[in-house]
């Protein structure tokens, strides 16, 4: 069970390279501006006519941390579009950024009313935005999870195809660092199966079926 959990949270979860940060930033904080005005969770109906520049407040800040902690993690050179960025670093870097949130959150609502009694005001407003945040978290995870399945299944299927119809004796896998992983015949290769962000190549030697796992692009 154990290792189980443990190789889930260490599967591939790349983030595309090429977008735009300050749009997801947006879209994220535009979410939750206007869920918060439309449901006014939270107390908020007791701001009054004054919710709507709260919940703008927060929208505005949520767009902001997100955009200083990517060019955070950009000025560290940590990248998050190959295969070594896995599924618990996304999750603790998340948490990073959600506890950033909340430590504006309460910093702006200071601002507006003063002293709000200190450890439990801000206990109470970590909470919160843990709770909101689980929604959007939600659905970028799912959609990641989802698109990195594809891709791997569209992978696994050129693989079949290219085996299928190539007239190589000798097939070459790979990686996307250009480095070869395995080299057999085509004989040898049996088939590949998508499985979570992997790739499972089956193949024989000398009548003894091996598997290789595989987190590259290829």
């Amino acid at each position: 069970m154990l290792s189980k959990i443990i190789e889930f949270l260490n599967q591939p979860f790349p983030d595309s390279e090429d977008r735009k940060e300050w749009k997801y930033a947006i879209l994220i904080g535009s979410f939750i501006a206007i869920f918060l005005y439309v449901f006014k969770p939270f107390n908020l109906e007791n701001a009054g006519h004054e919710s709507w520049r709260i919940c703008l407040g927060f929208g505005i800040i949520t767009a902001v941390v997100i955009i200083f902690m990517k060019l955070t993690t950009k000025l560290l050179g940590i990248r998050e579009d190959i295969d070594s960025w896995v599924l618990w670093k996304w999750l603790l870097s998340t948490m990073i950024t959600v506890i950033t949130i909340a430590i504006a959150n309460y910093a702006f609502v200071v601002v507006l009313y003063g002293d709000t009694s200190g450890i439990d005001s801000f206990l109470s407003m970590l909470f919160s935005t843990f709770l909101l945040a689980v929604f959007p978290l939600m659905f970028i995870g799912s959609i990641r999870v989802i698109k990195n399945k594809m891709k791997y299944e569209k992978l696994s299927q050129d693989l079949r195809s290219t085996t299928v119809s190539s007239d190589k004796k000798v097939l070459d896998i790979i990686d996307s660092e250009g480095e070869l992983v395995l080299e057999i015949s085509n004989d040898q290769f049996l088939f590949a199966e998508a499985q979570h962000n992997y790739v499972i190549l089956h193949y024989v030697i000398d009548q003894e079926k091996f598997e290789l796992k595989l987190r590259k692009v290829f």
